[in-house]
């Protein structure tokens, strides 16, 4: 990757079949929920994935510029009520708002599988709110 082209800027350049390496997790964002290793720390964002919130979320577009920075540098992280390889990122955007990322987790602990946005979206502060008590980590 060039050193100067912000790598926010690579979500829009992915194509059909291709990935991104978003960075590697924090530990403390998902051990209540598995196990991180050094080698287990990395997310990626796919191409059909990108497609899947677009479709659902075209309002995305406008704030893919910080699907990283959600990722990697939460406000909140909580437990997914249905499943428990999923945690919801939270990214606070106003009073009201926040972004919502939502990763599958690897739980293999295979080296060659990584952890995985599954989708992107605003969400309220209510919805944040209802989540409290599935909150494994607050900023």
């Amino acid at each position: 990757m060039a050193e100067d082209k912000d790598k926010s800027t690579y979500i829009q350049d992915l194509t059909t079949g291709s990935h991104l390496i978003l960075g590697k997790l924090l530990p403390e964002f998902a051990n209540n929920i598995i196990t991180l290793t050094e080698d287990n720390l990395e997310v990626i964002l796919t191409w059909e994935r990108r497609q899947h919130y677009l479709e659902r979320h075209y309002e995305m577009f406008w704030h893919e510029n910080l699907l990283i920075e959600t990722v990697l540098s939460p406000d909140i992280v909580q437990r997914n009520s249905k499943d428990k390889d999923i945690a919801l990122f939270f990214k606070k955007i106003d009073e009201e708002h926040y972004l919502r990322a939502t990763i599958l987790l690897n739980t293999a602990k295979e080296k060659d599988k990584k952890h995985s946005v599954l989708s992107y979206r605003i969400a309220g502060k209510m919805e944040v709110e209802r989540g409290k008590l599935r909150e494994v980590y607050r900023r």
